[in-house]
């Protein structure tokens, strides 16, 4: 009965020991697993263009990175060295030379780790373009405006294995005001139509570009600023035309001429034409309302005997649709001697 008890007490403790070496052994690897080196490359700004600044650093939660040995290489080149020099500053390339960008780190343990980073600059520019009015042969561009519409028009340069990306091989995510417009994005939609709203305020509108919905491998966003209306006489000359090439400005010297026939060219109004029905114009002569028989955009003045003097001549435009499409402008007429 003892012998049996002692062979029971031996195999106890053997399974004790057993049982400690293997519950040792887990924490051990526990601790290990636990203690594996994490550090991380960022990239500023994350989709950085052609030839411009960026910044790379080193982040971890597990090195002492400001008591390591750190070695920058970009393109096996090292450019920096030195202890806790956890920041690079260096310059992309062209659109599509890849820079390669390798980071050793020689930790106070003794330990060495490396990290590398590719990057392959790509950019992508947004062309605005308007509906507004602008009369014939202008040269400028037509402004957005309260209450208008624009279309922007995505023009990526992104540059993979040698050839460019074309768009409709790129799903695009558009945001204004920070929601995204689902409708509008997609795979090869590099067009969004954005109407002005109500309040009148500027529009933020942002775009990340992606192969197949992953991460984005290119952004860009603009700023969006609504103008006012304008309002630009010229006269009309019985022997030239309309003299888009000089605009009536504070004041026009009539003087003994019979007639003066003026223009007014509604700029950047959201109409179909300067003349349309959906449009009205108020004239007034020193303060008084005037009808005029032909296109309203235009008034005829006259003038008879021989006096002498200053008529003031207003002119308001309102756009019926959009109601905070108005705009006034005026000037004044120096007639006689």
């Amino acid at each position: 009965m003892i012998r049996f008890l002692g062979k029971s007490l031996s195999i106890v403790l053997i399974l004790l020991v057993i049982f400690s070496l293997t519950e040792n052994t887990s924490l051990a690897q526990q601790i290990t697993a636990n203690n594996i080196s994490t550090i991380e490359l960022n990239l500023s700004p994350s989709n950085p263009n052609p030839n411009e600044d960026i910044a790379i650093s080193l982040s971890s939660d597990t090195v002492d990175l400001d008591r390591s040995t750190i070695y920058w290489y970009v393109d096996g080149i090292m450019r920096k060295s030195g202890t806790g020099e956890k920041l690079l500053n260096t310059q992309t390339g062209n659109s599509g030379k890849i820079t390669k960008v390798r980071a050793v780190v020689s930790t106070p343990d003794g330990e060495e780790i490396e990290r590398n980073l590719e990057i392959n600059p790509t950019q992508v520019d947004l062309i605005l373009e308007t509906n507004s009015y602008i009369p014939p042969l202008y040269k400028g561009k037509a402004y957005f405006v309260s209450q208008g519409s624009v279309k922007i028009i995505a023009i990526p340069n992104i540059i993979k294995d040698g050839r460019k990306v074309g768009a409709n091989n790129l799903n695009f995510k558009w945001i204004k005001d920070g929601i995204v417009l689902g409708d509008s994005s997609g795979l090869g939609k590099s067009v969004l139509i954005v109407n002005g709203s109500v309040p009148i305020k500027d529009i933020n509108v942002s775009l990340d570009i992606s192969y197949s919905g992953g991460n984005p491998i290119a952004s860009q966003s603009i700023n969006i600023f609504p103008s006012d209306p304008k309002i630009i006489f010229y006269e009309n000359s019985p022997l030239y035309g309309i003299l888009f090439n000089k605009a009536i400005n504070s004041n026009y010297f009539l003087g003994n001429r019979e007639e003066l026939k003026v223009v007014a060219e509604p700029y950047f109004f959201n109409l179909n034409s300067a003349i349309g029905n959906d449009s009205t114009y108020s004239w007034s002569v020193n303060g008084s309302t005037v009808s005029v028989p032909g296109n309203k955009n235009e008034l005829l003045l006259k003038q008879s005997g021989r006096t002498s003097g200053v008529a003031s001549i207003s002119l308001q435009i309102e756009n019926l649709a959009r109601i905070f499409q108005y705009a006034g402008n005026g000037f004044s007429v120096t007639f006689g001697e």
